[in-house]
């Protein structure tokens, strides 16, 4: 009877002595991964720290940039018809053939 309290104690005490070695590798893992994650948090919060500036930075000139369309909008479409007033007027005064078509005409027609 004594034997078997002896081996069933050195049992208990050898799987003791396991799962203690065992949590020890699980824990020394976790601290592992937990100094992984910090080391990540704190990278991505220097990375990010001057978003919220940059942001507003930039949909603030996206804003000026929006107005200034809006003003030169109407003056490209001015643009646009004169343009078009002047190529109509080209085509009226050159007859439809480009702009110096009448030189090359006249200097084909004279002869050398």
């Amino acid at each position: 009877m004594l034997m078997a309290v002896v081996v069933l104690n050195f049992s208990l005490a050898l799987f003791g002595l396991y799962a203690a070695g065992w949590l020890w590798r699980l824990g020394r893992g976790l601290r592992q991964v937990a100094d992984t994650l910090t080391r990540a948090e704190r990278q991505t919060y220097r990375t990010l720290q001057g978003a919220p500036v940059a942001i507003a930075q930039g949909q603030t000139h996206i804003e000026q940039l929006r107005q200034q369309l809006q003003q030169v909008g109407p003056q490209v479409q001015r643009l646009r018809q004169a343009i078009a007033l002047v190529s109509l007027a080209q085509s009226l005064w050159f007859g439809g053939r480009g702009f110096g078509a009448r030189r090359r005409a006249k200097a084909k027609a004279t002869p050398k």
